[in-house]
């Protein structure tokens, strides 16, 4: 008996060693020692920017490539950065799971968010451009690039048991929420409406 129990215990702390230790976002970095050595600052434009990672263009014009993880905090804490904005960020060198030595962000600070870009009215009208089975590409006239926006159970559909397809004019009431696990928003639909 006293057996069984030990294998099952093993079995018990393998799994969960498994489970938080190789699949949560906190593991996307191999060490566990924090990027907090060797600090450094910078301060630039964002050139390129993903849920993970970002490029920017600092003062003396060189590109730095950065990464975000569990560690960064953001200043103000509802701040995901996007293109064109004016940051600070304090990282340091951390190996990444592939081996590779990355610069890791600890602090994501904005200093001017991008003063060309324009999002979207709330409520907005545009046109959807794709139409997927939990999000919807939305194209509005007043921005260049159609935005991402996610449906949830609650979203209210007009007219009742509307199914939205490509190519259907639309009117989206929206919430813009910071996303728990990257560097990026979402837009998560709360009413959606046909317009004809």
């Amino acid at each position: 008996m006293r057996k069984k129990i030990l294998i099952v215990s093993a079995f018990i702390v393998q799994l969960v060693v498994l489970f938080f230790g190789l699949g949560s976002p906190q593991s996307a970095f191999a060490e566990r020692d924090s990027p907090a050595k060797n600090q450094q600052i910078a301060q630039g434009i964002i050139k390129e920017n993903t849920p993970a990672s970002f490029i920017i263009i600092d003062e003396t014009g060189k590109e730095i490539q950065l990464y975000t993880g569990s560690e960064t905090k953001y200043v103000p804490s509802d701040f995901r950065s996007r293109k064109g904005d004016e940051v600070a960020v304090r990282y340091g060198l951390k190996k990444s799971r592939k081996g590779e030595m990355v610069a890791a962000v600890t602090q994501l600070q904005v200093i001017r968010p991008d003063p060309i870009r324009k999002d979207p009215k709330n409520p907005a009208v545009g046109t959807i451009v794709e139409a997927g089975e939990k999000f919807y590409k939305i194209q509005f006239p007043e921005i260049q690039d159609p935005m991402t926006y996610d449906t949830a159970r609650s979203t209210k559909y007009i007219p009742q048991g509307w199914k939205p397809q490509e190519g259907d004019k639309v009117k989206t009431n929206y919430k813009r929420v910071p996303s728990r696990w990257g560097n990026y928003y979402v837009y998560a639909i709360i009413r959606f409406e046909k317009v004809e």
